[in-house]
């Protein structure tokens, strides 16, 4: 090549424009190679192999009346006076008094068949949670101690079947939520602000059970960072039982990630391939929700403020000790309406970068979370807040 030829190619490739080209052909590449890789991994051991279950929304839920404070009870009369026949009451007065005297056949019920029958009557007029029917039962009666206590676990079971929502099961003296659905708008910070949006999903085939919840950040036709996070198992005595666990991250420039937790007879199988002993009681990033929705449900002295929930937390990489302090129960303003929530603050180490969530809960929707913070870290996290009323599966 003549100088001349070597001086003209140098003065071409000076031009600006051709460096921008070739930056942008090697941005290419590179972006071509990660979909690549990407796409190779997903044909790999790593590819997602949690099936999952299906559910056809019938229904929107509604929000439950809040419980009226129960009035003081009365001192009771002179027993002069407690010796006077009492009038009979007039039609109107009866049929107001239908629910305390269901309640009543109740307490002096002598077979389950006779304890369910009055709960039945119950309902019709005034729903009664099961731990008031049993309170009830439980309480002073002519009938024998023995028999009360016979009758208190067939009270209550019949009480909780005729109070639960359609879809609902009793499992295990539990009524578990129909398939429900949960979409949310979401405003966070991943290298600046963004909007987004996300959804929890409880879904539940007889006893087994799977939760979903995703996460987009960025517009929806092509957003910057979308995370699943999702746990199957089975419904035991003791609440939820994980089986596996999978948490998937893409991003719109790099590589995606599948991380996965195995639990079987034998522990606990990290993401890594590192494997632990399990722990009773154990739940993963995802389970956690409903895992803590069941302890507040089936142990209502839970709610009062001031009380705490924790339980072992298989995450990825290891396992830790998870508490939530619960809050008192206070409005909150979200897209579907002003809904009473008491708030969990979990309780986090200083200096951890795992993620964390805040729950919202709202006894009006079957303690359903109606917002949620996710905190990734300080420089990246998520605010939902329940865009509608949550969608559930079973009969319109």
């Amino acid at each position: 090549m003549t100088g001349a030829a070597r001086a003209g190619l140098w003065s071409v490739w000076r031009r600006p424009r051709w460096w921008l080209i070739l930056a942008l052909v090697l941005l290419l590449h590179l972006w071509l190679r990660e979909r690549v890789v990407d796409e190779l991994a997903q044909l790999g051991p790593q590819h997602s192999t949690m099936q999952r279950m299906q559910a056809v929304y019938t229904r929107q839920m509604a929000p439950a009346a809040m419980p009226t404070p129960a009035a003081p009870a009365k001192a009771p009369r002179p027993a002069a006076k407690q010796a006077a026949p009492a009038a009979r009451p007039a039609a109107s007065d009866a049929a107001a008094n239908a629910p305390e005297s269901a309640a009543s056949a109740a307490a002096t019920a002598d077979s389950p068949e006779a304890a369910a029958s009055a709960a039945s009557a119950v309902g019709d007029g005034a729903t009664l949670a099961a731990a008031d029917l049993a309170s009830i039962v439980a309480s002073p009666a002519p009938a024998s101690a023995a028999s009360a206590s016979a009758v208190a676990p067939a009270a209550s079971a019949a009480a909780a079947s005729a109070s639960a929502p359609a879809g609902s099961e009793l499992l295990y003296g539990v009524v578990w939520p129909a398939s429900t659905r949960l979409r949310y708008v979401l405003n966070g910070w991943y290298r600046g602000h963004v909007d987004g949006s996300a959804q929890v999903e409880w879904l539940r085939q007889g006893s087994r059970y799977q939760v979903h919840l995703e996460v987009s950040l960025g517009p929806a036709v092509a957003p910057l960072v979308t995370r699943r996070m999702s746990s199957e198992g089975r419904i035991t005595p003791d609440g939820l039982a994980p089986q596996r666990y999978e948490e998937e991250t893409r991003v719109i420039i790099g590589r995606n990630r599948l991380r996965d937790v195995n639990f079987d007879a034998d522990g606990v199988r990290l993401d890594g391939g590192r494997r632990v002993p399990s722990e009773a009681g154990m739940q993963d990033l995802a389970s956690q929700f409903v895992q803590v929705i069941y302890l507040l449900s089936s142990q209502p002295a839970l709610r009062r403020a001031g009380s705490n929930v924790d339980f072992p937390l298989a995450l990825p990489n290891r396992i830790d000790h998870w508490v939530y302090d619960i809050g008192p129960l206070a409005p909150l303003d979200t897209p579907a309406g002003v809904i009473e929530a008491m708030h969990l603050q979990p309780r986090r180490r200083t200096g951890t970068s795992d993620l964390t969530v805040q729950m919202w809960l709202a006894p009006q929707l079957q303690m359903m979370p109606v917002r949620l913070r996710i905190d990734q870290d300080q420089d990246t996290w998520a605010d939902l807040l329940l865009k509608v009323m949550p969608d559930q599966a079973g009969p319109p």
